[in-house]
């Protein structure tokens, strides 16, 4: 499979990130537009996509300023095969800068909460990606809830 995928001619790489026999899973480097690409840039919000034998099958989430007709129309027009299976409107819980703050420093340690911050200041979180990305190939961490990181 991984070499059916890989002779696509946009594909540049292929990483089988399969766990067990149940669920192929690929890691793909794409060189130009994908699916994922246009969805970002028509301002959706990816919940999943999942490539199947008929084709890909999307989840997203607009914003309520979107209009869902019109966005269809619009990826429609660069994927003429795009179907709406189903819409359906979700009330979500409007969390104020507060509200958020106070379950990161719920759930994360002083120093979690600092490299948070220092990272996000330092415009690692945007994209394209101003601040270079930079880990030690020495330093392992524990996934343990405190801080118990590693480096030789």
């Amino acid at each position: 499979m991984a070499e059916t995928i890989a002779s696509i001619v946009s594909v540049e790489s292929v990483t089988d990130l399969s766990v067990d026999d149940d669920v192929d899973r690929y890691e793909l480097i794409v060189d130009g537009p994908t699916v994922a690409g246009t969805l970002t840039e028509l301002a959706a919000n990816l919940s999943s996509l999942t490539a199947t034998a008929r084709g890909i099958e999307v989840t997203l989430h607009l914003t309520t300023d979107v209009d869902v007709r019109e966005f269809v129309e619009r990826l429609q027009r660069r994927y003429p095969e795009t179907q709406l299976v189903a819409r359906r409107e979700q009330t979500v819980p409007h969390r104020t800068h507060d509200g958020i703050r106070a379950a990161l420093e719920e759930r994360l340690t002083d120093r979690q909460l600092e490299v948070l911050q220092t990272s996000y200041l330092s415009g690692f979180f945007d994209w394209p990606r101003k601040a270079p990305a930079r880990t030690s190939p020495t330093c392992s961490t524990s996934p343990s809830r405190r801080s118990t990181g590693t480096c030789a």
